[in-house]
């Protein structure tokens, strides 16, 4: 007589059974499919579970949000003529993520000193955006940037953004002078105050 696995019930002939190839074929089939119905169920139910989580998550996760960033420089203010500056930002409680995007135009004027962006959220002192700046007159030339808080405030001299690896400051003419096509990007996360 077949016995069958401990763990899957699983049919097997045992050394005194006499030979009975074709039923036990299908007997041990049938047990096969039946657990492997059981794993394709609890699969599908996972999945199902797994997508109402997310979908609550996601639910519970602030939009993204459009806002008018400014810049500005220290000396005198540039203007974005026929260039593009946008922002977009998402906060969740203390966490700020944001992605600034400014892309001079033939119109544009360059202003002087330092650039800095408004916020949409007064940033903590010492908090870091990643940016990148690229000239476009220099091949594309990619130059990283770093912008530091350094001011608890949505506008003004709020910022310094270097440009990676020297103690250059972002401004007009640095690090190259700014031309139509140039751009620079800020995006990241950084803690409100």
């Amino acid at each position: 007589m077949a016995d069958t696995t401990t763990r899957y019930s699983f049919p097997f002939q045992e050394d005194a059974d006499a030979p009975d190839g074709p039923d036990l074929g299908q007997d041990l089939a049938e047990a096969v499919e039946t657990a492997l119905a059981a794993v394709e169920d609890a699969a599908v139910a996972a999945d199902v579970a797994l997508d109402a989580r997310v979908d609550t998550l996601e639910a519970g996760a602030p939009a993204w949000t459009a806002y008018a960033p400014v810049i500005g420089g220290s000396s005198s203010n540039p203007s974005m003529g026929n260039g593009t500056l946008t922002g977009r930002y998402r906060q969740d409680g203390k966490t700020v993520h944001i992605r600034i995007e400014c892309v001079f135009g033939s119109t544009s004027t360059f202003g002087s000193g330092v650039y800095f962006f408004t916020l949409p959220v007064a940033p903590k002192v010492n908090s870091l955006l990643p940016g990148m700046y690229i000239d476009s007159s220099a091949a594309s030339a990619r130059y990283g940037l770093t912008a530091q808080m350094i001011l608890a405030s949505t506008s003004g001299s709020n910022m310094r953004i270097a440009v990676d690896g020297t103690t250059s400051v972002v401004g007009s003419t640095l690090p190259a002078t700014m031309a139509q096509g140039d751009a620079i990007y800020l995006s990241g996360t950084y803690e409100a105050n």
